[in-house]
Protein backbone atom coordinates (compact mmCIF):
# COMPACT_ATOMS: atom_id res chain seq x y z
CA UNK A 1 0.00 0.00 0.00
CA UNK A 2 2.84 2.48 1.00
CA UNK A 3 4.86 1.30 -2.54
CA UNK A 4 1.19 2.31 -4.54
CA UNK A 5 0.88 5.59 -3.19
CA UNK A 6 4.75 6.10 -3.46
CA UNK A 7 4.61 5.23 -7.05
CA UNK A 8 1.71 7.60 -7.19
CA UNK A 9 3.05 10.49 -5.55
CA UNK A 10 6.03 10.16 -8.15
CA UNK A 11 3.77 10.24 -11.04
CA UNK A 12 1.76 13.08 -9.48
CA UNK A 13 4.75 15.12 -8.99
CA UNK A 14 5.93 14.76 -12.34
CA UNK A 15 3.02 15.36 -13.67
CA UNK A 16 2.08 18.71 -11.72
CA UNK A 17 5.72 19.35 -13.09
CA UNK A 18 4.85 18.92 -16.78
CA UNK A 19 1.78 21.16 -16.76
CA UNK A 20 3.45 23.46 -14.77
CA UNK A 21 6.25 24.11 -17.85
CA UNK A 22 3.72 23.45 -20.40
CA UNK A 23 1.57 26.46 -18.83
CA UNK A 24 4.96 28.49 -17.84
CA UNK A 25 5.64 30.71 -20.96
CA UNK A 26 1.56 32.47 -20.50
CA UNK A 27 1.62 32.37 -16.26
CA UNK A 28 5.39 32.58 -15.51
CA UNK A 29 6.31 34.59 -13.11
CA UNK A 30 9.27 36.76 -13.48
CA UNK A 31 12.96 36.78 -11.74
CA UNK A 32 11.63 39.56 -9.25
CA UNK A 33 8.70 36.91 -8.30
CA UNK A 34 6.20 38.84 -9.79
CA UNK A 35 3.34 37.15 -12.00
CA UNK A 36 2.24 38.62 -15.84
CA UNK A 37 -0.23 41.23 -15.78
CA UNK A 38 -3.96 39.60 -16.66
CA UNK A 39 -4.38 41.61 -19.37
CA UNK A 40 -1.50 40.09 -21.46
CA UNK A 41 -2.42 36.81 -20.65
CA UNK A 42 -6.00 37.87 -21.33
CA UNK A 43 -4.74 38.81 -24.68
CA UNK A 44 -3.13 35.85 -25.27
CA UNK A 45 -6.35 33.98 -24.79
CA UNK A 46 -8.06 36.27 -27.22
CA UNK A 47 -5.72 35.59 -29.71
CA UNK A 48 -5.85 31.81 -29.75
CA UNK A 49 -9.52 32.09 -29.67
CA UNK A 50 -9.56 34.53 -32.80
CA UNK A 51 -7.24 31.52 -34.44
CA UNK A 52 -9.47 29.11 -33.69
CA UNK A 53 -12.46 31.17 -35.13
CA UNK A 54 -10.82 31.70 -38.25
CA UNK A 55 -9.04 28.66 -39.14
CA UNK A 56 -12.51 26.73 -37.57
CA UNK A 57 -14.67 28.47 -39.77
CA UNK A 58 -12.29 27.59 -42.90
CA UNK A 59 -13.00 24.10 -42.04
CA UNK A 60 -16.61 24.57 -41.35
CA UNK A 61 -17.20 25.68 -44.56
CA UNK A 62 -14.84 22.55 -45.90
CA UNK A 63 -16.90 19.96 -44.36
CA UNK A 64 -20.09 21.52 -44.94
CA UNK A 65 -19.31 21.07 -48.79
CA UNK A 66 -17.84 17.21 -48.22
CA UNK A 67 -21.14 16.43 -46.27
CA UNK A 68 -23.23 17.48 -48.53
CA UNK A 69 -22.53 16.04 -51.08
CA UNK A 70 -21.82 12.49 -48.72
CA UNK A 71 -25.07 12.69 -46.96
CA UNK A 72 -26.80 13.02 -50.39
CA UNK A 73 -25.47 9.62 -50.87
CA UNK A 74 -26.44 8.10 -47.54
CA UNK A 75 -22.39 7.78 -46.44
CA UNK A 76 -22.06 10.41 -44.17
CA UNK A 77 -19.41 8.47 -42.34
CA UNK A 78 -17.27 8.87 -45.51
CA UNK A 79 -17.29 12.98 -44.22
CA UNK A 80 -16.10 12.01 -40.97
CA UNK A 81 -13.48 9.73 -42.57
CA UNK A 82 -12.13 12.25 -45.01
CA UNK A 83 -12.18 15.08 -42.23
CA UNK A 84 -10.81 12.92 -39.65
CA UNK A 85 -7.61 12.05 -41.90
CA UNK A 86 -6.76 15.63 -42.34
CA UNK A 87 -7.51 16.55 -38.39
CA UNK A 88 -4.69 13.43 -38.11
CA UNK A 89 -2.22 15.19 -40.51
CA UNK A 90 -3.11 18.69 -39.21
CA UNK A 91 -2.07 17.46 -36.03
CA UNK A 92 0.65 15.36 -36.32
CA UNK A 93 2.32 18.58 -38.50
CA UNK A 94 1.10 20.93 -35.39
CA UNK A 95 2.81 18.97 -33.23
CA UNK A 96 5.78 17.13 -34.44
CA UNK A 97 8.05 19.99 -34.80
CA UNK A 98 8.39 19.97 -30.80
CA UNK A 99 8.01 15.93 -29.71
CA UNK A 100 11.62 15.33 -30.61
CA UNK A 101 13.06 18.08 -28.42
CA UNK A 102 10.39 17.68 -25.58
CA UNK A 103 10.53 14.04 -25.28
CA UNK A 104 14.63 13.70 -25.87
CA UNK A 105 16.61 16.62 -25.68
CA UNK A 106 14.62 18.43 -22.72
CA UNK A 107 17.67 19.80 -19.91
CA UNK A 108 16.34 17.65 -16.96
CA UNK A 109 16.47 14.13 -19.11
CA UNK A 110 19.54 12.78 -17.49
CA UNK A 111 18.69 14.19 -14.19
CA UNK A 112 15.48 12.54 -13.88
CA UNK A 113 16.88 9.02 -15.60
CA UNK A 114 19.14 9.29 -12.90
CA UNK A 115 16.21 9.01 -9.64
CA UNK A 116 14.77 5.42 -9.03
CA UNK A 117 11.76 6.77 -11.85
CA UNK A 118 11.03 4.41 -14.90
CA UNK A 119 11.83 5.29 -18.50
CA UNK A 120 8.11 4.49 -19.10
CA UNK A 121 6.79 7.00 -16.59
CA UNK A 122 9.02 9.77 -17.89
CA UNK A 123 8.15 9.23 -21.31
CA UNK A 124 4.40 9.14 -20.14
CA UNK A 125 3.98 12.36 -18.25
CA UNK A 126 6.31 13.94 -21.08
CA UNK A 127 3.96 12.55 -23.85
CA UNK A 128 0.88 14.61 -22.07
CA UNK A 129 1.84 18.17 -23.64
CA UNK A 130 2.35 16.01 -27.19
CA UNK A 131 -1.06 14.75 -26.85
CA UNK A 132 -2.89 18.54 -25.45
CA UNK A 133 -0.68 19.85 -28.64
CA UNK A 134 -2.07 17.37 -30.87
CA UNK A 135 -5.67 17.96 -29.18
CA UNK A 136 -5.69 21.32 -29.77
CA UNK A 137 -4.38 21.35 -33.52
CA UNK A 138 -6.96 18.22 -34.30
CA UNK A 139 -9.69 20.28 -32.48
CA UNK A 140 -9.54 22.92 -35.31
CA UNK A 141 -10.60 20.43 -37.79
CA UNK A 142 -13.13 18.17 -36.07
CA UNK A 143 -14.86 20.61 -33.69
CA UNK A 144 -16.12 22.39 -36.36
CA UNK A 145 -16.95 19.18 -38.66
CA UNK A 146 -19.22 18.00 -35.92
CA UNK A 147 -20.66 21.43 -35.96
CA UNK A 148 -21.37 20.91 -39.54
CA UNK A 149 -22.91 17.40 -39.44
CA UNK A 150 -25.15 19.27 -36.81
CA UNK A 151 -26.57 21.65 -39.50
CA UNK A 152 -26.92 18.79 -42.08
CA UNK A 153 -28.59 15.87 -40.50
CA UNK A 154 -29.46 15.59 -36.76
CA UNK A 155 -27.81 13.56 -34.88
CA UNK A 156 -28.73 10.61 -32.70
CA UNK A 157 -28.10 10.48 -28.91
CA UNK A 158 -25.31 7.49 -29.65
CA UNK A 159 -23.60 9.50 -32.38
CA UNK A 160 -23.84 12.70 -30.19
CA UNK A 161 -21.94 10.90 -27.39
CA UNK A 162 -19.53 9.28 -29.93
CA UNK A 163 -18.08 12.16 -31.71
CA UNK A 164 -17.39 13.96 -28.54
CA UNK A 165 -15.78 11.28 -27.00
CA UNK A 166 -13.67 10.56 -30.31
CA UNK A 167 -12.27 13.91 -30.51
CA UNK A 168 -10.22 12.86 -27.54
CA UNK A 169 -9.91 9.21 -28.95
CA UNK A 170 -7.99 10.86 -32.14
CA UNK A 171 -5.72 12.33 -30.13
CA UNK A 172 -4.57 8.80 -28.92
CA UNK A 173 -3.73 8.17 -32.66
CA UNK A 174 -1.96 11.56 -33.09
CA UNK A 175 -0.10 11.54 -30.22
CA UNK A 176 1.38 7.86 -31.23
CA UNK A 177 2.35 9.22 -34.61
CA UNK A 178 3.92 12.11 -33.50
CA UNK A 179 6.03 9.99 -30.85
CA UNK A 180 6.58 7.18 -33.46
CA UNK A 181 8.45 10.31 -36.22
CA UNK A 182 9.85 11.67 -33.19
CA UNK A 183 11.84 8.35 -31.96
CA UNK A 184 12.53 7.93 -35.79
CA UNK A 185 14.15 10.84 -36.07
CA UNK A 186 15.98 10.33 -32.86
CA UNK A 187 17.28 7.15 -34.26
CA UNK A 188 18.70 8.81 -37.36
CA UNK A 189 20.19 12.33 -35.22
CA UNK A 190 22.16 9.67 -32.65
CA UNK A 191 24.19 8.12 -35.25
CA UNK A 192 24.51 11.02 -37.52
CA UNK A 193 26.75 14.21 -36.83
CA UNK A 194 23.91 17.43 -37.34
CA UNK A 195 20.77 15.85 -36.31
CA UNK A 196 18.99 19.42 -36.52
CA UNK A 197 19.81 19.51 -40.18
CA UNK A 198 17.98 16.06 -41.09
CA UNK A 199 15.01 17.08 -38.52
CA UNK A 200 14.24 19.98 -40.63
CA UNK A 201 14.39 18.20 -44.33
CA UNK A 202 12.27 15.33 -43.18
CA UNK A 203 10.19 17.99 -41.50
CA UNK A 204 10.15 19.93 -44.67
CA UNK A 205 8.81 16.98 -46.56
CA UNK A 206 6.10 16.29 -44.52
CA UNK A 207 5.22 20.41 -44.56
CA UNK A 208 5.42 19.49 -48.25
CA UNK A 209 3.19 16.81 -49.08
CA UNK A 210 0.62 18.14 -46.94
CA UNK A 211 0.35 21.68 -48.72
CA UNK A 212 0.44 20.03 -51.87
CA UNK A 213 -2.25 17.71 -50.34
CA UNK A 214 -4.40 21.00 -49.46
CA UNK A 215 -3.22 22.91 -52.84
CA UNK A 216 -5.10 20.02 -54.96
CA UNK A 217 -8.04 19.60 -52.14
CA UNK A 218 -10.78 20.51 -54.17
CA UNK A 219 -9.15 18.47 -57.63
CA UNK A 220 -9.02 15.52 -55.37
CA UNK A 221 -12.36 15.91 -54.03
CA UNK A 222 -13.98 15.46 -57.62
CA UNK A 223 -11.76 12.75 -58.10
CA UNK A 224 -13.23 11.36 -54.60
CA UNK A 225 -16.80 11.65 -55.91
CA UNK A 226 -16.45 10.19 -59.46
CA UNK A 227 -14.79 7.12 -57.49
CA UNK A 228 -16.90 6.72 -54.28
CA UNK A 229 -16.84 2.92 -54.68
CA UNK A 230 -13.04 3.01 -54.92
CA UNK A 231 -12.51 5.59 -52.37
CA UNK A 232 -14.92 3.50 -49.57
CA UNK A 233 -12.43 0.18 -50.31
CA UNK A 234 -9.44 2.15 -49.59
CA UNK A 235 -10.91 3.34 -46.44
CA UNK A 236 -12.30 -0.23 -45.67
CA UNK A 237 -8.49 -1.75 -45.97
CA UNK A 238 -5.47 0.88 -46.19
CA UNK A 239 -7.32 3.11 -43.63
CA UNK A 240 -9.09 0.84 -41.83
CA UNK A 241 -8.89 3.06 -38.28
CA UNK A 242 -10.44 6.10 -39.94
CA UNK A 243 -13.13 3.94 -41.71
CA UNK A 244 -14.28 3.03 -38.12
CA UNK A 245 -13.52 6.66 -36.70
CA UNK A 246 -16.30 7.57 -39.65
CA UNK A 247 -19.16 4.82 -39.05
CA UNK A 248 -18.32 5.38 -35.29
CA UNK A 249 -19.40 9.38 -35.38
CA UNK A 250 -22.37 8.34 -37.04
CA UNK A 251 -23.60 5.98 -34.00
CA UNK A 252 -22.03 2.43 -34.83
CA UNK A 253 -21.37 1.27 -30.87
CA UNK A 254 -19.29 -1.94 -32.59
CA UNK A 255 -17.13 0.90 -34.34
CA UNK A 256 -17.05 2.81 -31.70
CA UNK A 257 -15.50 -0.01 -29.54
CA UNK A 258 -12.98 -0.80 -32.27
CA UNK A 259 -11.61 2.24 -32.88
CA UNK A 260 -11.13 2.94 -29.47
CA UNK A 261 -9.09 -0.03 -28.66
CA UNK A 262 -6.99 0.41 -31.52
CA UNK A 263 -6.13 4.41 -30.72
CA UNK A 264 -5.65 3.36 -27.22
CA UNK A 265 -3.63 -0.18 -28.55
CA UNK A 266 -1.80 1.89 -30.67
CA UNK A 267 -0.42 4.28 -28.02
CA UNK A 268 0.51 1.65 -25.72
CA UNK A 269 2.37 -0.06 -28.31
CA UNK A 270 4.57 3.32 -28.92
CA UNK A 271 4.96 4.01 -25.66
CA UNK A 272 6.43 0.42 -24.67
CA UNK A 273 8.43 0.83 -27.59
CA UNK A 274 10.14 4.39 -26.86
CA UNK A 275 10.13 3.13 -23.35
CA UNK A 276 12.88 0.39 -24.28
CA UNK A 277 14.97 2.83 -26.50
CA UNK A 278 14.69 5.82 -24.28
CA UNK A 279 17.80 5.78 -22.26
CA UNK A 280 19.85 4.40 -24.86
CA UNK A 281 18.95 7.15 -26.95
CA UNK A 282 19.26 9.79 -24.72
CA UNK A 283 22.61 9.06 -23.87
CA UNK A 284 23.85 9.18 -27.48
CA UNK A 285 21.83 12.59 -27.69
CA UNK A 286 24.13 13.94 -24.58
CA UNK A 287 27.25 12.68 -25.80
CA UNK A 288 26.74 13.68 -29.33
CA UNK A 289 26.11 17.52 -27.56
CA UNK A 290 28.89 16.85 -25.72
CA UNK A 291 31.45 15.88 -28.70
CA UNK A 292 30.14 19.24 -30.60
CA UNK A 293 30.73 21.25 -27.70
CA UNK A 294 34.16 20.22 -27.57
CA UNK A 295 34.57 20.63 -31.32
CA UNK A 296 33.33 24.10 -30.54
CA UNK A 297 35.98 25.24 -28.60
CA UNK A 298 38.59 24.36 -31.20
CA UNK A 299 37.09 27.76 -33.26
CA UNK A 300 39.28 30.36 -34.17
CA UNK A 301 37.86 34.19 -34.93
CA UNK A 302 38.90 37.26 -36.24
CA UNK A 303 37.20 39.39 -33.86
CA UNK A 304 34.19 39.70 -31.56
CA UNK A 305 31.61 40.95 -33.52
CA UNK A 306 32.41 37.58 -35.96
CA UNK A 307 32.84 35.03 -32.88
CA UNK A 308 29.56 36.37 -31.66
CA UNK A 309 27.83 36.04 -35.08
CA UNK A 310 29.49 32.54 -35.26
CA UNK A 311 27.94 31.50 -31.83
CA UNK A 312 24.38 32.48 -32.92
CA UNK A 313 25.05 30.99 -36.26
CA UNK A 314 26.27 27.59 -34.46
CA UNK A 315 23.01 27.28 -31.96
CA UNK A 316 20.53 27.79 -34.94
CA UNK A 317 22.05 25.07 -36.32
CA UNK A 318 21.96 23.30 -33.56
CA UNK A 319 17.97 23.64 -33.00
CA UNK A 320 15.77 22.00 -35.18
CA UNK A 321 13.22 23.68 -33.39
CA UNK A 322 14.46 27.14 -33.48
CA UNK A 323 15.01 26.31 -37.20
CA UNK A 324 11.46 25.19 -38.41
CA UNK A 325 9.58 26.90 -36.53
CA UNK A 326 11.51 30.84 -36.41
CA UNK A 327 12.25 30.56 -40.02
CA UNK A 328 9.52 29.28 -41.80
CA UNK A 329 8.98 32.76 -43.71
CA UNK A 330 12.85 32.20 -45.52
CA UNK A 331 11.38 29.04 -47.18
CA UNK A 332 8.04 30.21 -48.06
CA UNK A 333 9.65 33.13 -49.56
CA UNK A 334 12.06 31.19 -51.58
CA UNK A 335 9.02 28.74 -53.06
CA UNK A 336 6.96 32.10 -53.80
CA UNK A 337 9.99 33.62 -55.56
CA UNK A 338 10.01 30.63 -57.88
CA UNK A 339 6.07 30.49 -58.08
CA UNK A 340 5.67 34.31 -58.95
CA UNK A 341 8.68 34.48 -61.41
CA UNK A 342 7.33 31.57 -63.14
CA UNK A 343 3.79 31.55 -62.95
CA UNK A 344 3.28 35.58 -61.89
CA UNK A 345 3.97 37.40 -65.53
CA UNK A 346 1.13 34.83 -67.32
CA UNK A 347 -1.11 35.55 -64.58
CA UNK A 348 -0.98 39.60 -64.17
CA UNK A 349 -0.62 39.48 -68.29
CA UNK A 350 -4.75 38.60 -68.01
CA UNK A 351 -5.89 39.78 -64.95
CA UNK A 352 -4.59 43.81 -65.49
CA UNK A 353 -6.10 44.09 -68.98
CA UNK A 354 -9.12 42.00 -67.97
CA UNK A 355 -10.03 44.60 -64.27
CA UNK A 356 -7.77 47.78 -65.28
CA UNK A 357 -5.84 47.35 -61.87
CA UNK A 358 -2.75 49.98 -61.73
CA UNK A 359 0.48 47.88 -61.39
CA UNK A 360 0.96 50.45 -58.10
CA UNK A 361 -1.66 48.75 -56.56
CA UNK A 362 -0.35 45.42 -57.08
CA UNK A 363 3.20 47.09 -55.64
CA UNK A 364 0.99 48.01 -52.40
CA UNK A 365 -0.70 44.75 -51.86
CA UNK A 366 2.62 42.76 -52.93
CA UNK A 367 4.35 45.12 -49.83
CA UNK A 368 1.48 43.95 -47.15
CA UNK A 369 2.12 40.16 -48.43
CA UNK A 370 6.06 40.20 -47.94
CA UNK A 371 4.94 41.79 -44.47
CA UNK A 372 3.11 38.98 -44.01
CA UNK A 373 5.62 36.20 -44.64
CA UNK A 374 8.39 38.32 -42.89
CA UNK A 375 6.25 38.08 -39.93
CA UNK A 376 6.97 34.67 -39.60
CA UNK A 377 10.17 35.34 -39.21
CA UNK A 378 10.88 36.02 -35.53
CA UNK A 379 14.48 34.41 -34.97
CA UNK A 380 15.03 37.89 -31.97
CA UNK A 381 12.06 37.16 -30.35
CA UNK A 382 13.11 33.92 -28.29
CA UNK A 383 16.54 34.42 -28.87
CA UNK A 384 17.54 36.15 -24.87
CA UNK A 385 15.63 33.51 -23.73
CA UNK A 386 17.22 30.65 -25.64
CA UNK A 387 20.57 31.51 -23.51
CA UNK A 388 18.53 29.70 -20.52
CA UNK A 389 20.05 29.85 -17.51
CA UNK A 390 23.67 29.59 -19.37
CA UNK A 391 23.30 33.13 -19.84
CA UNK A 392 26.05 33.60 -17.26
CA UNK A 393 28.59 32.40 -19.70
CA UNK A 394 27.58 35.26 -22.03
CA UNK A 395 28.47 37.76 -19.55
CA UNK A 396 31.75 36.54 -19.12
CA UNK A 397 32.79 36.94 -22.71
CA UNK A 398 34.93 40.00 -23.01
CA UNK A 399 32.20 41.68 -25.56
CA UNK A 400 29.81 44.68 -24.70
CA UNK A 401 26.23 43.93 -24.16
CA UNK A 402 25.14 46.28 -27.41
CA UNK A 403 27.66 43.50 -29.32
CA UNK A 404 25.90 40.43 -28.10
CA UNK A 405 22.46 41.98 -29.18
CA UNK A 406 23.68 42.84 -32.54
CA UNK A 407 24.49 39.62 -33.07
CA UNK A 408 21.29 38.46 -32.78
CA UNK A 409 20.06 40.70 -35.43
CA UNK A 410 22.78 39.80 -37.90
CA UNK A 411 21.34 36.27 -38.00
CA UNK A 412 18.22 37.69 -38.42
CA UNK A 413 19.36 39.67 -41.36
CA UNK A 414 21.04 36.89 -42.49
CA UNK A 415 18.70 34.30 -42.94
CA UNK A 416 15.61 36.77 -44.28
CA UNK A 417 17.16 39.89 -46.20
CA UNK A 418 18.21 37.27 -49.20
CA UNK A 419 14.76 35.29 -49.37
CA UNK A 420 12.77 38.71 -49.03
CA UNK A 421 14.92 40.35 -51.84
CA UNK A 422 14.40 37.09 -54.21
CA UNK A 423 10.46 37.44 -53.75
CA UNK A 424 10.66 41.31 -54.02
CA UNK A 425 12.97 40.66 -57.14
CA UNK A 426 10.09 37.81 -58.59
CA UNK A 427 7.14 40.51 -57.74
CA UNK A 428 9.23 42.88 -59.82
CA UNK A 429 10.14 40.70 -62.56
CA UNK A 430 6.14 39.86 -62.80
CA UNK A 431 4.27 43.43 -62.09
CA UNK A 432 6.65 45.43 -64.06
CA UNK A 433 6.27 48.65 -62.14
CA UNK A 434 8.01 51.98 -62.68
CA UNK A 435 11.42 52.28 -61.03
CA UNK A 436 10.39 53.98 -57.49
CA UNK A 437 7.96 51.49 -57.29
CA UNK A 438 10.02 48.49 -57.34
CA UNK A 439 12.57 49.97 -55.42
CA UNK A 440 10.02 51.05 -52.97
CA UNK A 441 9.22 47.63 -52.73
CA UNK A 442 11.98 46.17 -51.99
CA UNK A 443 13.10 49.50 -49.46
CA UNK A 444 9.71 48.60 -47.54
CA UNK A 445 10.98 44.79 -47.62
CA UNK A 446 14.06 45.50 -46.28
CA UNK A 447 13.08 48.17 -43.56
CA UNK A 448 9.97 46.00 -42.14
CA UNK A 449 13.15 43.17 -41.37
CA UNK A 450 14.68 45.28 -39.65
CA UNK A 451 12.18 46.88 -37.63
CA UNK A 452 10.78 42.94 -37.02
CA UNK A 453 14.38 42.15 -35.32
CA UNK A 454 14.73 45.08 -33.31
CA UNK A 455 10.94 44.70 -31.74
CA UNK A 456 11.35 41.35 -31.53
CA UNK A 457 14.26 41.69 -29.35
CA UNK A 458 12.84 44.51 -27.46
CA UNK A 459 9.90 42.12 -26.59
CA UNK A 460 12.18 39.46 -25.61
CA UNK A 461 14.50 41.43 -23.27
CA UNK A 462 11.22 42.76 -21.60
CA UNK A 463 9.33 39.72 -21.11
CA UNK A 464 12.50 36.97 -20.95
CA UNK A 465 12.61 32.97 -19.90
CA UNK A 466 15.45 31.91 -18.77
CA UNK A 467 13.80 28.74 -16.37
CA UNK A 468 13.59 26.19 -19.39
CA UNK A 469 13.93 22.52 -19.04
CA UNK A 470 12.94 22.55 -23.13
CA UNK A 471 13.33 24.92 -26.36
CA UNK A 472 9.96 24.73 -27.37
CA UNK A 473 8.80 26.17 -24.38
CA UNK A 474 10.54 29.72 -25.90
CA UNK A 475 10.38 29.30 -29.38
CA UNK A 476 6.62 28.18 -29.80
CA UNK A 477 4.66 28.85 -26.77
CA UNK A 478 6.61 32.21 -25.37
CA UNK A 479 4.52 35.67 -25.10
CA UNK A 480 6.81 37.30 -27.05
CA UNK A 481 6.46 34.93 -29.76
CA UNK A 482 2.60 35.56 -29.49
CA UNK A 483 3.23 39.44 -29.45
CA UNK A 484 5.68 39.54 -32.59
CA UNK A 485 4.03 37.07 -34.91
CA UNK A 486 0.60 38.04 -34.53
CA UNK A 487 1.51 41.26 -34.24
CA UNK A 488 3.10 41.60 -37.59
CA UNK A 489 0.10 40.52 -39.03
CA UNK A 490 -1.90 43.05 -37.30
CA UNK A 491 0.09 45.23 -38.45
CA UNK A 492 -0.07 44.04 -42.21
CA UNK A 493 -3.59 44.23 -41.91
CA UNK A 494 -3.87 47.87 -40.98
CA UNK A 495 -1.25 48.60 -43.67
CA UNK A 496 -3.72 46.77 -45.97
CA UNK A 497 -6.97 48.13 -45.06
CA UNK A 498 -5.27 51.81 -45.19
CA UNK A 499 -3.62 51.38 -48.41
CA UNK A 500 -7.41 50.64 -49.73
CA UNK A 501 -8.78 53.18 -48.43
CA UNK A 502 -5.74 56.05 -48.73
CA UNK A 503 -4.77 55.47 -51.75
CA UNK A 504 -8.18 56.55 -53.20
CA UNK A 505 -6.17 59.91 -52.76
CA UNK A 506 -2.46 59.37 -52.06
CA UNK A 507 -0.42 57.48 -54.70
CA UNK A 508 0.45 54.12 -54.05
CA UNK A 509 4.10 55.17 -54.19
CA UNK A 510 3.41 58.10 -51.32
CA UNK A 511 1.46 56.07 -49.06
CA UNK A 512 4.29 52.89 -49.16
CA UNK A 513 6.97 55.72 -49.15
CA UNK A 514 5.24 57.05 -45.80
CA UNK A 515 4.87 54.01 -44.62
CA UNK A 516 8.95 53.24 -44.60
CA UNK A 517 9.05 56.60 -42.95
CA UNK A 518 7.44 55.38 -40.20
CA UNK A 519 9.31 52.20 -40.26
CA UNK A 520 12.34 53.75 -40.31
CA UNK A 521 11.60 56.34 -37.48
CA UNK A 522 10.69 53.22 -35.31
CA UNK A 523 13.73 51.59 -36.27
CA UNK A 524 16.30 54.21 -35.28
CA UNK A 525 14.44 54.66 -31.45
CA UNK A 526 14.41 50.61 -31.41
CA UNK A 527 18.15 50.21 -32.21
CA UNK A 528 18.80 53.33 -29.76
CA UNK A 529 16.99 51.45 -27.21
CA UNK A 530 18.88 48.46 -27.51
CA UNK A 531 22.18 50.18 -27.09
CA UNK A 532 21.29 51.59 -24.22
CA UNK A 533 18.36 50.40 -21.72
CA UNK A 534 18.26 47.16 -23.58
CA UNK A 535 22.06 46.37 -23.33
CA UNK A 536 21.69 47.12 -19.22
CA UNK A 537 19.01 44.82 -19.24
CA UNK A 538 20.77 42.11 -20.80
CA UNK A 539 23.54 42.68 -18.38
CA UNK A 540 21.57 42.43 -15.23
CA UNK A 541 19.80 39.06 -16.50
Amino acid sequence: MIMLKKKRSVMGALFQKQMMEFANSFVRKNKNGQKKRKGGMAGVAIILVMAFASLGFLFFEMACAVGDAFFALDMGWMMFAMMGLIAVLLGTLGSVFNTYSGLYSAKDNEMLLSMPIKPSRILLVRMVSVYLLGLLYSSFVMVPTIIAAWTIQKPSIAAFIFQILLVFLLGFIILGLTCLFGWVIALISARLKNKSLITVFLAITFLAAYYYVYYKASAILQKILANVGKVEKTFRTAIYPIYQLGLACMGDPKAFVIFALIAIGFFLVILALLSKTFFHITGSSAATGSTKRSAGKKLAVSSVKKALFVREWKHYLSSATYMLNCSLGSLLMIVGAVYVAIKGRGFLEQLLPATGIPTGWIVGFGCCAIGMILSMNYLTAPSVSLEGKSIWIIHTLPAPAREVLRAKQKLHFALTMVPAWLLAGALWYAIRPTILEGILLVVFSTLYIMLNSALGLILNLLHPNLEWSSETMVVKQGMTIFLILFGGWVLMALYGVGFWFACKVLSPSLYIGLWCLVFLIVIIWANHWLDTKGSVIFETL
